[in-house]
């Protein structure tokens, strides 16, 4: 029976150094490579297979914004996601879903679930709704953040609600779950808000990708499937 692999100690994350040049005036960011390649396999694709950026140690995100990824970065050394935009008493959560979009291409699901909690946490201490996580819900990947900037709406929101401020298809997805919630009015059966977990993403296999939300690593990010 072959064992299963270990985990690679802490020391061993931080060896090599590529760099990431992020935006359209590629800003230059230094990251050890063994920690991008073990929470993402986005990087471990292109790192450790048969890309040039294996050769050249140099990955290019063009489409992306330096500032979001310089907020990565610090999740990914502290495993923190603080930020001035929504730690005072008027919370943004701008931050937080463009860096749910990052890690979403980024292949990082412990990243996307521990945002999650993040805005459902600092929504419930501010008693704020994410507006403007609503107002860009088209560019959310399908998933746990839509679905709980869904929620939180449809328990949530007061009189003062202006369907003006969001786009057709947050509208449309609300009125879809509106009908939805009734008609388990209707039957007995009202789910509310659910358990932050209800929102996270899953391996198929059944097995909780929850580390990140218990201050831990994520686990080792598995090997992208090849053809």
């Amino acid at each position: 029976m072959v064992s299963p692999a270990k985990e690679p100690p802490l020391r061993g994350l931080f060896k090599t150094i590529v760099k990431v040049h992020v935006g359209p005036q590629k800003q230059s960011f230094d990251v050890h490579e063994e920690l991008l390649c073990h929470v993402s396999p986005f990087f471990q694709a292109a790192l450790e297979g048969h890309f040039k950026e294996a050769t050249t140690q140099v990955v290019e995100l063009p489409e992306d914004s330096p500032d979001t990824f310089q907020y990565f970065i610090q999740w990914l050394y502290r495993l923190d996601l603080s930020h001035e935009a929504h730690d005072g008493g008027n919370p943004r959560f701008t931050q937080l879903h463009r860096l749910y979009v990052l890690a979403d291409k980024l292949q990082i699901k412990a990243l996307k679930n521990l945002i999650t909690d993040h805005v459902l946490a600092v929504s419930d201490r501010s008693n704020l709704l994410p507006t403007d996580t609503a107002e860009a819900f088209s560019e959310l990947p399908e998933g746990g953040l839509r679905e709980l900037a869904l929620d939180l709406f449809l328990w949530f929101a007061g009189e003062d609600f202006n369907p003006k401020k969001f786009d057709r298809e947050f509208l449309e997805e609300l009125v879809m779950r509106t009908m939805r919630e009734i008609r388990g009015v209707l039957k007995g059966d009202v789910s509310c808000l659910h358990e932050a977990c209800r929102y996270h993403e899953h391996t198929v296999d059944g097995v909780n990708e929850c580390d990140a939300r218990k201050g831990q690593r994520p686990s080792k990010a598995a090997k992208p499937a090849t053809s």
